[in-house]
């Protein structure tokens, strides 16, 4: 919302998105570890410390960064990434190839192997 608080969408809202207005915008919330190496030091975030479990997946000279931006929400004992929807705008794959099924003739298929 507008003033920062969160809800869950409304079963009209999950059915169309476009119901939504005054900027409000749908998130989830993602993990910020990773169990690969990477780094591990404190994060305050609301008065609160934390230290990841495995490794953050932001280092430590872009976490900052990262809180300023306002992306990051305390979860349990750990942070996660407020990842919305609209950050990688994608659309469905309407490009069926239905008729390739037989490749234009029954029977096996042959392959042709390039010379060289």
């Amino acid at each position: 919302m507008a003033d920062g608080t969160t809800r869950p969408l409304s079963d009209d809202e999950t059915a169309d998105p476009r119901l939504l207005r005054d900027g409000r915008r749908i998130f989830r919330l993602d993990n910020l570890i990773s169990q690969s190496p990477g780094t591990r030091y404190d994060v305050e975030l609301n008065g609160k410390r934390f230290f990841p479990t495995g490794y953050w997946k932001t280092d430590q000279r872009q976490m900052p960064r990262l809180l300023k931006s306002e992306r990051v929400e305390a979860r349990a004992n750990s942070l996660a990434y407020v990842r919305y929807l609209d950050d990688f705008p994608v659309f469905a794959m309407t490009n069926a190839w239905t008729d390739t099924a037989i490749a234009g003739r029954p029977g096996d298929k042959v392959y042709l192997q390039p010379r060289g």
